[in-house]
């Protein structure tokens, strides 16, 4: 701070990142630009001094006021480093409504194409942003962006700038937060007999139909633009059918992800997650996770149902009596195969704890160089490896069991429409025969199935 005989005195905030100065009336007209320049650098005030503020001090504004002179400028940090992708990232997998509520699976674009060398994305580098200044002048220092982790992933390439990824084949393209992965598809006109099966690694596109006797075995994902007919398809991802299924009591789905179809009749339906259709007649649905039947129409008409979290459907059955059985929650193999994964843990760990003992009674009788080379030492590191790979494996499987049989807890379907009378539904291993109720929801309270309206 200073105050002289020009009748200036000079405030400096704590931070330096500002300046205030108070001119004294009684020294109005006596002092000039120079002597108020000669205060501030004095105080050693030499960055962004604001020259109107000069000019109303001199012309009697402020006078006896204390202003702000001065205001250093605070520094920019860098911006984030930022990927730039060259196709759709959040493709919309969603179906087209019809007005009854029901679905239009032939809309959906399942995936996006790429070709070998094509572009995928860029990644920008963080920033390093711009310096600040005090008042003073002290360099204000600031932060670099925060750079993000390379992509990893499969089917493209890093170019050496480190910066630039292609596709390494012509394929189907994937996002999943840092993974990218462009994935082979093969692309069939139809599926016959004439044809032949169809065992294949990667995604497959059938753009017609898929006729009876056939098997198709794909690792990916399995999408027919046309009917399906009384064949067999396992897929490791999901099975799309943009039309829908008619497997004539024989016809057969498994799928890793979801199943989606216009119409199932007929046919097995095995998900390892969501079942999506309009309509499900003399069929068997199983879902790891939901069954969701669309539209005004939609029904589930004989046959039988089983998902572990949910249904969602407008009509159960018919005024005819014709019988379908709903199952959902923990199925008894669901229990069973807990148990059999507590049981070989609890068999891995008692065959661990003996390699354990038998290695360390070999660390106590030999020195490293000797019991390194020993072919039993070395036999028992081994299965002691092996036996940890295979616990992991036993454990992880466990708890995505475990995790499944917690979503049974709110287990229940909710029927829109009509649920007519005769159905079975099977709640965790509780049981109800359905008298007609309409707008329901069905569920278990107090380890009793009840039927409650919407």
């Amino acid at each position: 701070n200073e105050s002289n005989r020009d009748g200036l005195y000079v405030e400096i905030s704590k931070d330096d990142m500002a300046a205030y100065i108070r001119f004294d009336s009684s020294k109005f007209g006596i002092t000039t630009r120079k002597d108020i320049l000669r205060t501030l650098r004095l105080l050693g005030i030499t960055q962004n001094i604001n020259p109107r503020m000069m000019d109303d001090l001199l012309t009697g504004k402020h006078l006896d006021e204390l202003v702000e002179i001065a205001r250093g400028t605070p520094a920019v940090n860098g911006a984030d480093g930022y990927y730039e992708y060259f196709f759709e990232v959040n493709r919309d997998h969603s179906p087209k409504m019809n007005p009854d509520g029901s679905v239009d699976f032939q809309t959906v674009e399942w995936f996006e194409q790429v070709k070998k060398d094509q572009k995928l994305a860029y990644y920008h580098s963080a920033g390093k942003g711009e310096a600040g200044s005090t008042v003073t002048g002290k360099r204000i220092a600031p932060k670099k962006g925060r750079e993000l982790q390379s992509l990893r992933g499969k089917g493209f390439v890093q170019l050496p700038d480190k910066k630039t990824y292609i596709a390494s084949f012509d394929g189907m393209v994937k996002l999943d937060g840092f993974k990218l992965e462009v994935s082979q598809i093969l692309s069939v006109p139809e599926v016959t007999l004439a044809t032949g099966n169809i065992q294949f690694e990667g995604n497959l596109e059938v753009q017609g139909d898929v006729t009876s006797g056939v098997k198709i075995i794909a690792g990916g994902n399995v999408i027919i633009n046309g009917f399906l007919e009384a064949a067999r398809v396992e897929a490791g991802g999901d099975v799309i059918l943009k039309k829908g299924a008619n497997g004539r009591g024989i016809g057969y789905i498994s799928a890793g992800g979801i199943v989606e179809a216009r119409f199932f009749e007929g046919i097995t339906v095995k998900a390892g997650d969501r079942i999506d259709t309009n309509y499900s007649l003399n069929s068997h649905l199983y879902s790891e996770d939901s069954i969701v039947i669309h539209g005004s129409k939609g029904m589930i008409l004989g046959g039988t149902a089983f998902a572990i979290r949910e249904i969602r459907v407008n009509n159960v059955g018919n005024s005819a009596g014709t019988k379908s059985i709903i199952t959902l929650g923990a199925s008894e193999k669901m229990h069973s195969d807990l148990r059999k994964l507590e049981e070989r843990l609890a068999e891995l760990d008692g065959q661990m704890i003996v390699l354990m003992k038998g290695k360390s009674d070999f660390e106590k009788k030999f020195p490293p160089e000797v019991r390194n080379i020993m072919e039993t030492y070395i036999k028992i590191n081994n299965a002691i490896y092996t036996l940890k790979l295979q616990r992991d494996e036993a454990s992880a499987k466990k708890t995505r069991l475990f995790d499944q049989i917690a979503k049974t807890v709110d287990a229940h379907m909710v029927v829109t429409g009509d649920l007519f009378d005769g159905n079975i539904i099977d709640i965790n291993g509780k049981k109800l025969k359905t008298v007609y109720a309409n707008n329901v929801t069905v569920k278990s309270v107090l380890n009793r199935v009840g039927i409650f309206k919407n």
